[in-house]
């Protein structure tokens, strides 16, 4: 008898997953149709699509900018491209967190659910309903979020390197953002026991590093020069 619920719960499971996934590509599609519902401004949508077309003349958010460029000799200088790359942005956002979640918990079922939430219900702010010097800080944002996260679980020096290299791409992103710099560093030398801060040091040096290398090979990448 025991044996037949179990059988019978996982098959539940199973299907609800099932249900889950479905929405979530629903979801996906409807959120992505959503770019070409909008009224296009004629103010702020223009003024971030020529910023991307020189992006650099704004050092205050450069690589945003660039990625932008990007997408638009890819694909088309058309603001719903723009457009497009913001809503990109969002679900890169929203995808480093969940994806941390399951690897913590294994709840494939809740993970999915959050997503389906995420793209649903938590409605994006005005500015993420077109491309900004915003857009793409978040998904660097939310990335170094995660790693640091998974270095307070375990210190690693591949760990202590990636958010540097994270932090260093959100500072150029949107240059105010530059203030997780020392929220980094206290993150990796608290993350150590107090025994063991030489190992602290050593990280909190290797992201250092990450963060200086990264930030002077992506302006040299972006103006030809440092």
């Amino acid at each position: 008898m025991n044996k037949i619920t179990v059988q019978t719960g996982e098959r539940k499971r199973t299907w609800m997953i099932a249900v889950m996934w479905a929405a979530l590509v629903v979801s996906v599609v409807v959120f992505f149709v959503g770019a070409f519902q909008k009224t296009i401004s004629d103010q702020d949508e223009g003024y971030q699509a020529l910023n991307c077309m020189d992006y650099g003349q704004s050092p205050i958010a450069m690589l945003s900018f660039y990625i932008g460029n990007i997408a638009i000799r890819l694909f088309g200088d058309g603001i719903y491209v723009l457009r497009l790359l913001s809503h990109l942005m969002y679900l890169l956002t929203i995808a480093f967190p969940l994806i941390y979640f399951y690897r913590r918990t294994g709840n494939r079922l809740w993970a999915i659910g959050m997503a389906v939430y995420l793209i649903n219900y938590i409605e994006p702010s005005f500015l993420l309903s077109f491309y900004t010097w915003d857009s793409a800080a978040y998904p660097f944002e939310s990335a170094l979020m995660v790693c640091l996260l998974t270095y307070t679980d375990r210190p690693a020096r591949v760990k202590a390197l990636l958010s540097g290299v994270l932090c260093a791409s959100l500072t150029l992103a949107r240059i105010p953002a530059g203030v997780t710099l020392p929220v980094m560093v206290l993150t990796i030398y608290l993350s150590w026991p107090r025994g063991s801060r030489r190992g602290s040091f050593r990280d909190v040096g290797i992201s250092l590093v990450a963060f200086v290398a990264t930030a002077l090979t992506l302006i040299l990448i972006m103006k030809g020069r440092v």
